[in-house]
């Protein structure tokens, strides 16, 4: 996940979610079967994108990924998703705007039809792999 101008709030802890507006074609899920090993299927909420020949998978709680500075840029921390809901831009709450980590833009005149997904999350480790840092996109096909 890219957090640009957030990345140091983000490995201080001091963030702990994140904010997305939702783009067409995108929802959240609830109790998704994830995956299904040996025999024992994995559920958790998730958020997909639907398209003509399927749906891929965004993201999903218990997920792991790299904290990116920006785009293209390296990681140095995991993170783990903890939670995911789906909200209206409207009903940010004061704790909320906290825990993003930074003050919301004057929304006079936006469209109240905006819906968002939220990303809760811990902080979990430094990523090293063979001496070199690396990104990891989290993508999967469903």
């Amino acid at each position: 996940m890219i957090f640009q101008e957030t990345y140091d709030l983000v490995l201080s802890r001091r963030k702990t979610q994140t904010r997305r507006v939702l783009k067409p074609g995108q929802r959240s899920v609830k109790n998704l079967a994830i995956k299904s090993v040996r025999g024992v299927t994995t559920y958790a909420d998730a958020l997909i994108s639907d398209y003509v020949d399927g749906a891929t998978l965004l993201a999903y709680v218990g997920q792991v990924r790299t904290v990116q500075p920006g785009r293209g840029k390296a990681g140095t921390r995991k993170i783990r998703i903890t939670g995911l809901r789906e909200e209206d831009l409207w009903c940010i709450s004061q704790s909320d705007i906290v825990a993003e980590g930074v003050t919301l833009p004057a929304l006079t005149g936006a469209p109240r039809v905006i819906r968002l997904y939220s990303t809760e999350f811990t902080v979990i480790r430094l990523v090293r792999q063979s001496g070199s840092l690396h990104p990891h996109s989290g993508r999967t096909m469903l």
